[in-house]
């Protein structure tokens, strides 16, 4: 998978969580803190297994701006 930004939480190892029988990835696992993120992603049918990690790791490193409030 592509490197995952580390968890914005603890700082720690971040991996993808997966279902155990079809292995699709249903969230982000933090190692560390034991966080765990989920998001609905659309993944067509025609995705590849690569193309999946991708969109996971596309929305975990996306790191927001921040708000600065007067």
């Amino acid at each position: 998978m592509n490197d995952l930004k580390l968890c914005p939480f603890c700082g720690g190892k971040a991996t993808p969580a997966r279902d155990p029988e079809s292995l699709e990835i249903f969230g982000i696992y933090c190692l560390c803190c034991k966080a765990l993120v989920k998001w609905h992603i659309d993944v067509k049918k025609t995705d590849t297994f690569g193309e999946t990690e991708q969109k996971w790791a596309e929305k975990w490193n996306r790191r927001a701006e921040s708000c600065k409030q007067s």
